[in-house]
């Protein structure tokens, strides 16, 4: 479900095998990975990432003793959970108290964690690095709703001004919102962008914009790559000025991530399924 690299390069593997969520680290030079300790009742762990400070989180949902979306904490060794984190007694969790997987998290240059979940309508946290709360001047200290009904699986991204990009699909399309990383302000109002019943895969930030992948699930495979300015609008000029690039290599059928290289290169990972 996630891949991420740490501060010493090391590859951080989060997915669920057997029904049993497990958390992975690859040493640089790819040899046998460390296996992190277990997850009791966590059932799906959807974003793995670290934190400066060294400690691993792990965005999903649990379903023992209440089920919610959590973000659980690891020591950096991953031999154990980090008690320090979450409110105090929580045992290493933050809990949004809502009976929905978390679907994405980002961590700023503070520490600071942001979430987003599904609950009628999309859901933005801020949390505190420490997992003991919700940020305080992050709207108010409030849950932010986006207004987006989402239908599928959200995500979210962080461009270098420190401003947050979320994003779902509705139905037909996929919607966004732009905010304040720091105040929780809204930028933009909710932008519907793409058609075709798209799914999301993964927005990032690159300089005071975001690139966005997606691919069509009906009409013809396309594999999307979509450009959202700095005030939340599509690119005006990418693509011809369409903002979203259509495209099928080898015809792929999906478009599962996207980076972007040193040469400003978009690097797109996808899938081709054969008849």
């Amino acid at each position: 479900n996630s891949l991420a690299v740490d501060a010493q390069g090391r590859i951080l593997v989060s997915g669920t095998n057997g029904g049993v969520n497990k958390v992975l680290r690859y040493p640089t030079d790819g040899t046998a990975p460390t296996v992190f300790a277990g997850v009791p009742s966590l059932v799906v762990g959807n974003t793995v990432l670290e934190q400066k400070s060294g400690r691993i989180l792990l965005a999903g949902r649990k379903t023992s003793g209440g089920s919610s979306g959590v973000v659980f904490a690891y020591q950096n060794t991953g031999a154990a959970e980090d008690i320090t984190f979450g409110p105090n007694g929580s045992d290493g969790f933050y809990s949004t108290g809502i009976n929905q997987a978390i679907d994405d998290m980002i961590i700023d240059s503070n520490d600071d964690i942001y979430l987003v979940y599904r609950d009628t309508n999309l859901k933005l946290q801020k949390v505190s690095a420490d997992g003991s709360g919700l940020d305080p001047v992050f709207a108010s200290g409030v849950t932010i709703d986006t207004g987006i009904v989402a239908t599928n699986t959200a995500h979210i991204a962080m461009n270098d001004a420190g401003n947050i990009l979320v994003g779902s699909p509705v139905g037909a399309n996929i919607q966004t919102r732009l905010y304040n990383g720091t105040s929780g302000a809204a930028i933009s109002a909710v932008e519907t962008i793409a058609d075709e019943t798209p799914v999301l895969t993964q927005i990032t930030g690159v300089a005071d914009e975001f690139i966005a992948s997606a691919y069509q699930t009906t009409g013809t495979a396309q594999m999307l790559t979509i450009l959202v300015q700095s005030d939340g609008a599509l690119d005006t000029v990418f693509a011809a000025g369409a903002g979203i690039a259509e495209t099928a290599p080898q015809a792929a059928n999906q478009m599962n991530g996207i980076s972007v290289q040193p040469d400003g290169r978009f690097l797109m990972i996808g899938r081709k399924t054969v008849s």
